[in-house]
């Protein structure tokens, strides 16, 4: 380091002077007078001086944020002493803190990743993947068995679903033609057999009747005769008139029915069924009069309660056959009735056969394709949980464990950067010192760069070479 410079003059007879006083003391004896001469110029003299060694001064040191943000906490202030690493200030880091923990949370999957990999898996794992390899296949038996099944179904429903459209069309055909319809002659083919079972079952019952009465057959209540009636007489006589009626009913009604063919005209056969139901219920009036009468007979006269029983017992069931008949008649003369109304009914009922089957056709399809889908769906779980365990048991590919490697080393290098993001929002003590500046307070903002704090400290010294 160049420490001073000074500028001389020098006259020319001084120099001389000064160089025989020197030369005169050297020697020690007079001194011979030399002379010479030169021009005298104007010019600098220039002396320097060099040492090595230092130069310590106390330095004060001023300093921010190295980023932007709101000051939240502030924990030194001016005088407070500090030390090197001590916190002074915070910023609000919310987001950094988030960001930094999903990266470590990244990080620690990725290593967690690549560990698993590396171990590889488990015989609980693979006891477990080939479990659901079984199900799974059990599952597409299963699937299969069910498609067959959805198919059988289909086609049972399809049949009988055709079967009633058959039936529905036949029955139209044969309303075809209106009373003289086949529907109708068959109607009334019933109806005309019906009436001859009416016949049987009325002579049937003025048989019964008879039996307890002894009009026509005179013997017949021999053994009971004199009990018939104990407690009232006049049910006899009531009886007896309507057997009368019912007697002269049926043979007037017999010959009509007798004289009935499949080709009688349905007026006539109209006509009987009329007349039929009028003797059916002067027959009823005659089982409902002996019945009356039984009710008021004792077992007397030798006449015993079995014996009793056994007549009451008849008279009921003659009375259930004549109803039966009866309810059959009613049956087949409505059936007559909806013969003949039949064509608009058998009309709607073929319209809805029809569209029946085409809805059990659009149903059974739409099963049978829900069948195969399944199907299909199982197969491709099958698939999926086979080619799951085959890689489970597979030893680790390298471009995996490659691929996994990067990942954390990624997520390595995003948690470094994330952590110097979070600590750029603290303002950190540098030095030693004292804190002599701190320009901040909570709730303010700052930019990136801003000087908010000054330390003095007698550890920052500049050292220089002299």
């Amino acid at each position: 380091m160049k420490l001073f410079r000074k500028k001389f003059i020098i006259p020319f007879v001084l120099v001389i002077v000064v160089v025989l006083v020197v030369v005169f003391v050297v020697r020690g004896k007079a001194p011979v007078v030399d002379y010479s001469s030169i021009v005298v110029d104007q010019k600098d003299l220039i002396q320097s001086v060099s040492e090595t060694g230092s130069v310590d001064a106390n330095l004060s040191l001023t300093y921010g944020w190295e980023t932007s943000g709101q000051v939240v906490d502030i924990a030194k202030h001016i005088g407070d002493t500090v030390v090197a690493g001590d916190v002074i200030a915070l910023l609000d880091n919310t987001q950094q803190q988030a960001r930094f923990r999903e990266a470590v949370s990244q990080l620690s999957s990725a290593q967690a990743r690549l560990n698993v990999e590396f171990a590889g898996p488990s015989d609980e794992d693979k006891r477990k993947s080939q479990t659901a390899v079984d199900q799974t296949e059990a599952q597409l038996v299963q699937a299969k068995a069910e498609l067959l099944k959805a198919q059988a179904q289909a086609q049972i429903q399809v049949v009988n679903a055709q079967k009633v459209v058959d039936d529905a069309e036949n029955n139209l055909r044969l309303a075809d033609g209106g009373d003289n319809s086949q529907i109708v002659t068959d109607a009334y083919e019933d109806l005309v057999n019906t009436l001859k079972s009416v016949l049987s079952r009325l002579t049937d019952g003025l048989t019964d009747a008879d039996s307890i009465l002894g009009v026509d057959n005179r013997f017949a209540n021999d053994d009971f005769e004199k009990a018939l009636g104990f407690r009232g007489r006049e049910y006899i006589d009531t009886a007896e008139r309507s057997y009368i009626v019912a007697k002269k009913s049926i043979a007037a009604v017999s010959s009509k029915i007798l004289g009935l063919t499949s080709v009688s005209g349905h007026e006539e056969v109209d006509q009987t069924v009329v007349d039929a139901f009028g003797t059916l219920a002067d027959m009823q009036q005659l089982l409902f009069d002996v019945q009356a009468l039984l009710s008021v007979t004792d077992p007397v006269a030798g006449f015993t309660q079995t014996e009793l029983n056994v007549l009451v017992s008849s008279i009921a069931t003659s009375i259930t056959n004549v109803n039966a008949i009866s309810a059959s008649l009613t049956n087949d003369r409505q059936a007559v009735v909806s013969a003949r109304n039949s064509v608009v009914s058998y009309q709607i009922a073929y319209t809805n056969a029809v569209a029946n089957y085409v809805s059990v056709k659009q149903q059974t399809s739409a099963d049978i394709a829900i069948a195969e889908a399944r199907v299909t769906l199982q197969e491709a779980s099958l698939s999926q949980a086979q080619a799951t365990y085959d890689v489970l048991v597979a030893p680790p590919r390298q471009v995996d464990i490659g691929s996994l490697r990067a990942d954390v080393s990624r997520y390595q290098s995003n948690v470094v950067a994330l952590q110097d993001t979070l600590d750029q929002t603290k303002l950190i003590a540098l030095g030693a010192g004292v804190i002599s500046s701190l320009s901040v307070e909570v709730g303010e903002n700052v930019t990136a760069n801003q000087d908010v704090l000054t330390i003095n400290s007698p550890e920052l010294s500049v050292e220089v070479d002299i």
